[in-house]
């Protein structure tokens, strides 16, 4: 698995020509953001996700196909994937990051720490027991980034998997340890 950051702001003198990569619909959908830097940084990862996978596969940018799977999840088209090359972005705050890997599903997710009123509300609805109490063995200052770390974890099995939210968040666990299994 290849994983690559970039910054969206170091590349807004290339946006003419990211954008120039984009297919019609990407266009379409970068026009709709509300706020300029939102669509820039739309702009910046669907470009430069399209460098990457045009570098791997040895074709140009502008000539990949998507398809999405029944529950949005963007992939290669087939016809045009000979070497089943698999991939998942996430963007915030100006951070774009992407997965790549041949034969193998793949997450990823990247989020701003900030501060979040209810994040134990949230952890009751969408962490599993588990994770609630390795979250309350953090002290009090560490529970805010101990949330996000399990948060981008979660999201990014089940973007892996492929199946959006319909994989009930609450019914598995992930860890902030690095040689747990999860289950």
């Amino acid at each position: 698995v290849h994983v690559w950051r970039a910054h969206a702001a170091r590349h807004t003198s290339a946006l003419p020509a990211l954008r120039g990569l984009l297919s019609p619909a990407e266009q379409d959908r970068a026009s709709r953001f509300h706020f300029t830097a939102d669509r820039d940084q739309f702009v910046v990862a669907r470009g430069l996700l399209r460098v990457l996978l045009g570098r791997y596969l040895e074709q140009s940018p502008q000539q990949l196909c998507f398809a999405q799977n029944a529950h949005g999840k963007p992939a290669l088209d087939r016809s045009a994937n000979l070497a089943d090359l698999r991939f998942n972005l996430s963007h915030s705050k100006g951070i774009v990051l992407f997965a790549i890997a041949r034969g193998r599903a793949v997450g990823v997710d990247v989020e701003q720490i900030r501060f979040v009123a209810d994040f134990e509300r949230i952890t009751e609805q969408y962490f599993s027991l588990a994770e609630r109490t390795e979250l309350g063995t953090l002290s009090v200052p560490c529970r805010l980034d101990g949330f996000f770390g399990l948060w981008t974890l979660k999201e990014s099995y089940v973007k892996a998997r492929g199946q959006g939210l319909s994989v009930p968040l609450h019914e598995f666990s992930v860890s902030l340890q690095p040689d747990a299994s999860g289950n």
